[in-house]
């Protein structure tokens, strides 16, 4: 149970209350079923997240030069599969991680499959047909209920609405407690994985993202551990006499 809004939320807001528990995709119940403008921006944000206070305003930057996308600065490609998941996060530490982790992305952005709400994400009205599936997917499975980042990034996949992820969005703060969902990583990774799965089992996803195997995590690590290895064998023959 939430304790009650204070005044300063109270009188700015307008607070919806869903009559039934969606998880995580709840976040966006209030807008989606309120509001009817198709360009009506809709930015949904984690709770347990502390944000910059130019982030609303360079989101909306972004928006104003691409109106028809959604926009995040947190997101990942998934061409070769959740185990060669090649993803780019602005919760800190992760961004100074990416060179590793991540993909190139240029000034104009680049799409991803998978955009993650905990960092926050700009979404428009109209990009949202099909309400009733929505909340229908988020019931109709544990591992989808838990995922909403699936079933919000799959189901825009499928009506062909690009997720775009920019780098200029500033570094946001995770403040992540021992009961949030991604408190427990590998169990979030096998939930995301099954979730994954059921959500192109339902038509969501018909398609990855372009993604070469050189930006994947574990191209490069193979490629520093045969660095690391011929180094190595260098070293181990100089000192033995076989390389002078």
């Amino acid at each position: 149970t939430y304790p009650p809004l204070p005044h300063s939320i109270s009188s700015r807001c307008s607070v919806i209350r869903s009559p039934v528990d969606y998880g995580p995709l709840t976040k966006i119940y209030g807008a989606l079923t309120q509001e009817e403008e198709r360009d009506t921006v809709i930015i949904s944000c984690d709770d347990d997240v502390i944000f910059p206070p130019n982030f609303i305003e360079t989101l909306l930057g972004y928006h104003r030069r691409y109106p028809t996308i959604a926009i995040t600065g947190t997101g990942a490609l998934l061409g070769h599969g959740l185990r060669f998941i090649s993803i780019i996060s602005s919760i800190e530490p992760f961004p100074s991680w990416s060179s590793f982790t991540g993909f190139d992305v240029g000034p104009q952005g680049r799409a991803v499959d998978l955009v993650f709400g905990v960092a926050g994400v700009l979404y428009t009205r109209g990009m949202f047909g099909h309400l009733e599936e929505l909340w229908q997917l988020a019931l109709s499975d544990d591992d989808l209920f838990c995922n909403d980042d699936v079933i919000i990034s799959g189901y825009l996949s499928r009506e062909g609405i690009e997720r775009r992820l920019f780098l200029g969005l500033p570094s946001v703060t995770h403040v992540n407690g021992p009961d949030a969902l991604s408190a427990d990583l590998w169990l979030m990774i096998e939930r995301l994985e099954r979730a994954l799965k059921k959500a192109q089992r339902a038509g969501l996803f018909p398609t990855w993202e372009p993604l070469t195997a050189e930006e994947t995590p574990y191209a490069r690590g193979a490629i520093i551990a045969v660095v690391v290895l011929f180094l190595a064998l260098a070293v181990w023959g100089y000192w033995s006499g076989w390389i002078v």
